[in-house]
């Protein structure tokens, strides 16, 4: 099917080195705009990250945009650039916003995740809280802003006037992570390592997870057995929770001689939500992600590199962004 790009025609200038600006740059060069980075390239990061967010994009070695910021529809920035004309949609992100205490104050995903409460629900009772890796914060963060893109333009749209969308790290953080505090003025105050949950148990070839719910447990007899289950620790939900680690053992004791595909398909059949733990290799090999069409070359890297689509389509065809132009001494036209 022929790629799409619904946002072609669109003009955006990224002017900051932030990951964030750059994950809602690399969402609207995705779907068909035309963006330009202008000024050093997430020097921070290493070439992998860079070469997977500027896909896509212009870059531009001069630190200002060749055009004036008046002849962009966009402009993604970590402040508000002054005598923008109205019709300019300015996109800020920062790690902390820019009012309060604590606006100039250094930050970044890190401590995003430990100041909103997340961090301190991941990882086990009796240790160290734990971040969650690489860096999802600013990613998410990359995503609301472009939620707010596409709403300040659909706003625009309509009485031809711009806005200032802006978000930072730590508001973002703070709501993902709203399950802790709504449980917490409800009375029920969550606390890292609860028993309840998920279990991950080791097949023949690699960790495997899966949820089960009450209901599913007479499935998980019927999966398992009823030799090792049968056992007043596990006789309903309540005892189970309160003996997961032991569960756990069982489970993976009768998982041992079963590959990870053997098991994903046992429970599947009788409707368990469950699957192998993949690795990105893992992932890279999926039938299902290739039969959708969601791997894709990275123009960047070269067209033996994959990289994930946009995860959304469009009657069924993905949208591709434009090739990625590198200028020397002012900005691709």
């Amino acid at each position: 099917m022929t790629p799409v790009r619904p946002l072609a025609g669109l003009v955006v200038a990224e002017l900051d080195s932030s990951l964030a600006l750059a994950f809602c740059g690399k969402y609207l060069a995705g779907l068909g705009a035309d963006v330009t980075v202008c000024g050093p390239r997430l020097t921070e990061y290493d070439e992998v990250v860079r070469d997977y967010v500027d896909d896509g994009k212009h870059l531009s070695t001069e630190p200002r945009p060749a055009r004036t910021l008046g002849d962009y529809d966009v402009v993604l920035t970590s402040d508000v650039p002054s005598g923008l004309p109205d019709h300019v949609v300015t996109v800020v992100v920062t790690d902390q916003g820019r009012t309060g205490p604590h606006s100039a104050w250094a930050g970044g995903d890190f401590l995003a995740q430990a100041r909103s409460g997340l961090m301190s629900l991941v990882g086990v009772a009796d240790r160290a809280p734990l971040a969650i890796g690489g860096h999802q914060i600013a990613y998410s963060a990359g995503l609301a802003a472009f939620t707010g893109t596409m709403v300040a333009l659909h706003q625009r749209d309509k009485d031809g006037r711009g806005q200032v969308v802006e978000t930072s790290l730590l508001e973002v953080a703070a709501y993902i992570e709203w399950k802790g505090r709504m449980y917490h003025q409800a009375g029920n105050v969550l606390t890292r390592g609860d028993r309840s949950g998920p279990i991950v148990t080791e097949c023949s070839d690699g960790p495997f997870g899966f949820y089960y719910r009450p209901t599913d447990w007479p499935a998980i007899l019927q999966v398992f057995g009823r030799e090792r289950l049968d056992d007043p620790r596990f006789a309903d939900h309540r005892q189970r929770v309160c003996h997961t680690r032991e569960l756990a053992e069982v489970i993976s004791e009768l998982s041992a001689g079963l590959s990870r595909d053997e098991l994903y398909h046992r429970l599947q059949a009788v409707g368990v939500p469950a699957g192998p733990i993949y690795t990105p290799t893992d992932l890279l090999r999926s039938e299902q992600y290739r039969e959708r069409g969601f791997l894709v070359p990275m123009d960047a890297a070269g067209p033996e590199t994959i990289q994930p689509a946009l995860p959304v389509t469009f009657n069924g065809a993905r949208s591709a962004a434009p090739q990625r132009v590198v200028t020397t001494g002012g900005e691709h036209r």
